[in-house]
């Protein structure tokens, strides 16, 4: 849901400069050299002599030795590293650790030679290897927090399930009950057609992710754009409109259609903003009252936050963006059994539409001819403590399934690479029981 949602472990900034150097070829090599056997091995170093300005202004030293201190424990130290590819002063290279675990890190310098970006695009663990359901389950079981995981093939083939039916928080994976709330009211012909435009307005703009909380107030836009917005890019703003338009009780009966096992959980469901301001907004005290008060407690105290907190009171309360808060009070709340069970119902409604905003945007899926997959459907949820992944799929033969893989941990938050890993994993191993 946060747009620092990437922030724990991704060095997700790049600064893109223009100038060249004609000895870049030489600098990248040795930056390379640099981050292996120095920065990558936890050794002392300059940050001023080997970091551009702007990168240090962008990153202080602390944060950037903190997040590079994560990176060697989720990696091991750094032993070689070998060039992927190189575009003039930018270049991506493998850095292989010890354990055999390849980090792909992407990274520029600036004319004098100093790092001005970096990337670090992912981390294969090839240390691991889950080839079965008893694979899955050991490593699952060993992992910090909780988690859980659900292969699914419709046709009634054997599962492959850990935890299925446990709580979780969902971040924006919940805007798929939103979606199907929006196709059953456009079957039900409460809206004419996808084409159907209508407009923003600033009263109910939320927060990034997104593009939507810059547009105009007034601007018209159709429900396909809201729902593509809402899906593939995850956005907030998006999300909240539609809520609004379909009517929060709407979305709510969703939850039962789509057989959700925590639909008590889920009520009143907030919109975006509503989230954010319970939890970045409202005095602490104030929001964890809110979480012991009953249904039509919460519904009236919604009105009262709307009222006397505004967008600007965001992050203003004392709790810290990067760290967990309430996750397991204060979310939307599913099982990945709920989760396949709502992409069931997707796929039951048989609206190619939707179907087609739901394959916009589908991580760590082959996307080339040589995919196992016919069809590609995604959405996921990020929050500090908090990431989700809920796919729809068929396969080439013609078989639908889901893979949903929720973790959560309420205390220190996730360590994402190796979440990432274990979904890109648990997707290969879906291939057996989705045929």
């Amino acid at each position: 849901m946060k747009c620092i949602k990437l922030l724990f472990l991704m060095m997700s900034f790049v600064f893109m400069l223009c100038a060249t150097n004609v000895h870049a070829s030489d600098s990248i090599s040795k930056n390379a050299s640099f981050l292996c056997h120095t920065v990558l091995n936890g050794k002392s170093y300059n940050y001023k002599k080997h970091f551009s300005e702007q990168f240090r202004a962008k990153l202080p030293k602390k944060v950037f030795q903190k997040l590079t201190r994560d990176l060697i424990d989720t990696a091991g130290k750094c032993v070689q590293f070998k060039l992927v590819q190189q575009k003039q002063n930018i270049a991506l290279y493998q850095f292989i650790s010890s354990k055999k675990r390849v980090s792909e890190i992407s990274f520029q310098i600036d004319e004098a030679g100093a790092l001005a970006g970096l990337l670090v695009k992912g981390i294969r663990f090839n240390d691991i290897s889950i080839e079965n359901a008893d694979d899955l389950k050991k490593y699952l079981s060993s992992l910090d927090g909780k988690h859980a995981v659900l292969i699914e093939s419709f046709n009634g083939s054997k599962n492959i399930s850990y935890r299925a039916g446990s709580r979780h928080p969902i971040g924006s994976a919940f805007k798929l009950y939103v979606l199907g709330s929006l196709v059953d009211e456009l079957k039900a012909k409460r809206f004419p057609s996808w084409e159907t435009r209508l407009p923003v307005f600033d009263r109910w703009k939320s927060l990034p992710s997104g593009v939507m909380h810059n547009w105009n107030e007034g601007r018209m836009v159709t429900l396909r754009d809201f729902a593509e917005k809402m899906i593939s890019i995850s956005d907030n703003t998006a999300t909240d409109h539609l809520i609004y338009f379909l009517g929060r009780d709407t979305v709510e009966k969703q939850l039962t259609i789509m057989k959700n096992d925590f639909v008590l959980d889920n009520k009143p469901f907030l919109t975006t903003l509503e989230m954010f301001k319970l939890k970045w907004a409202v005095p602490q005290e104030y929001t964890k009252k809110f979480t012991q008060s009953n249904e039509d407690q919460k519904r009236n105290n919604l009105n009262e936050i709307f009222s006397k907190f505004s967008r600007a009171d965001i992050g203003k309360n004392g709790v810290h963006y990067g760290t967990p808060y309430l996750t397991n009070e204060l979310e939307w709340f599913a099982s990945t059994r709920s989760m396949c069970n709502a992409m069931k119902s997707l796929k039951n409604k048989k609206d190619k539409t939707a179907l087609g905003v739901l394959s916009k945007n589908t991580p760590f899926l082959d996307k080339t001819e040589k995919s196992h997959w016919k069809y590609q459907g995604y959405k996921g949820g990020f929050e500090p403590g908090v990431l989700a992944f809920v796919y729809l799929l068929q396969s080439k033969k013609g078989n639908w399934g889901c893979v949903s893989v929720l973790s959560h941990n309420k205390t220190k938050g996730l360590n994402q690479f190796v979440i990432f890993d274990l979904v890109e994993k648990t997707l290969n191993l879906a291939k057996k029981t989705i045929r």
